[in-house]
């Protein structure tokens, strides 16, 4: 159970921002808080943009700065296509320079999803630039640059005991 600042769904959809819309998540006071307070699932920091139960949606030129949590989650959806996305999640607190100090700020996680294509994006965060989660199949990431954070993860396989995680048919290419 997360929150999420705006949820996306139904299907043939365009979403163009024009490489100068987006969302500004105000992270900052929320990295900082968390420096010295533990972080708990459930903690009221939202997903920034989820795609919730989608089919042949474009998301095109689109910009998340300082998302207090992860900037995009695409969950039980089909032939969703990001292309040209921007993420910055930088601290600005002189108290955490040279810390990682914007916990959990992913670029992207996928869940339950399959024919996701992510071109053309530009990630700089503190956590996994892309995370690609249980039962994604069919997965295009091309273009794709990452500052700071881990880079890209499978994780959390095998997180639910009774429930099966399938991962397949994952294609990274011209990767920074």
């Amino acid at each position: 159970n997360q929150a999420s600042w705006f949820v996306v769904t139904g299907s043939d959809f365009i979403i163009d921002a024009h490489n100068t819309g987006g969302i500004q998540g105000n992270g900052q006071p929320w990295w900082s808080y968390f420096q010295t307070h533990a972080k708990a699932d459930g903690d009221g920091r939202p997903i920034s943009l989820t795609v919730w139960q989608a089919t042949r949606g474009l998301i095109r030129n689109f910009r998340i700065i300082s998302p207090p949590f992860w900037s995009n989650a695409v969950a039980q959806s089909s032939e969703i296509l990001y292309d040209g996305m921007f993420v910055n999640a930088t601290n600005t607190d002189p108290l955490y320079i040279g810390v990682n100090a914007v916990p959990n700020t992913d670029g992207i996680n996928t869940f339950r999803s399959d024919k996701i294509t992510l071109l053309n994006w530009d990630i700089t965060c503190g956590d996994d630039c892309l995370a690609i989660k249980g039962n994604s199949t069919n997965i295009l990431a091309r273009g794709i640059t990452c500052r700071g954070g881990n880079g890209i993860a499978f994780g959390s396989l095998g997180q639910y005991v009774d429930l099966p995680d399938i991962v397949e048919n994952v294609v990274l290419d011209d990767l920074l």
